[in-house]
């Protein structure tokens, strides 16, 4: 009988004092050699597998609940796009209070929109999704703030559409 791992006693060695599931995460971890060939295994498996995988994905996927695809697209969306990790995201969240970075609004809230500076792409904040939109605005014409401004000075006594019938 083998001798119990260090590092779960009620699994065997695995001969190097680890079981077999920390014994294999170690040497994943400790050997590039190992994680490059079995990327490339892994690609060409797929490769010669298409349907195989996209049949597999489709049934994994579809046994998640609506919130867990919701959690895991949210994800994937923060990571893709902004770089962000989920724990990332709730660190920038927690740091701004649970608010928007520019008016403060944080009622109904569980997440923000991330904004983020569309020429290199980092993320800068969370705003609510009105002060993105209208910032989205600003940034692609930085005159517009200017024209919006003559617009409600402008109209404020007499709008144009009270003039058309009492709108």
């Amino acid at each position: 009988m083998r001798t119990p791992a260090k590092c779960h006693p009620d699994l065997p060695n695995n001969g190097r004092g680890l079981c077999k599931s920390c014994w294999s995460k170690e040497r994943w971890r400790t050997n590039p050699s190992l994680r490059e060939r079995s990327k490339v295994n892994q690609r060409v498996w797929d490769e010669q597998n298409r349907e195989r995988r996209r049949e597999y994905t489709r049934r994994s996927y579809h046994k998640l609940s609506t919130e867990q695809k919701r959690h895991r697209n949210r994800i994937r969306h923060l990571r893709s796009l902004y770089g962000l990790t989920p724990e990332k995201y709730q660190e920038l969240f927690q740091l701004q209070g649970g608010v928007c970075a520019i008016c403060g609004n944080g009622e109904n809230h569980r997440t923000l929109p991330v904004d983020h500076n569309h020429v290199t792409g980092n993320a800068r904040g969370l705003l609510c999704s009105l002060c993105n939109a209208a910032l989205s605005l600003i940034e692609r014409d930085v005159k517009w703030t200017e024209k919006a401004k003559a617009y409600l000075s402008k109209y404020q006594v007499s709008p144009p559409a009270n003039e058309i019938g009492g709108l």
